[in-house]
């Protein structure tokens, strides 16, 4: 599986793709534990990134990764 496709245009930095990888690999909601991060950058766009982690994630009914599917601005999109 290929991690999921960032445009940080459209990236708002709410992390809520951290919180929906952190119960995907640990059951649990803990964005420090997530494979998936958010920088912020007042400036600047936010910066995501991906560990290796995250070709083990949970899916939704659709097929999705959660931080694709809990992405409340479509900044990560399935590849």
């Amino acid at each position: 599986m290929k991690p999921p496709l960032i445009d940080p245009k459209c990236c708002i930095a709410c992390h809520l793709c951290e919180t929906a990888c952190s119960f995907a690999l640990v059951g649990a909601f803990q964005p420090t534990r997530a494979a998936i991060r958010v920088e912020n950058d007042r400036e600047e766009l936010p910066v995501v990134r991906i560990t290796d982690a995250c070709a083990w994630c949970r899916r939704d009914e659709k097929g999705r990764p959660l931080c694709v599917a809990f992405c409340p601005t479509e900044a990560l999109s399935s590849g």
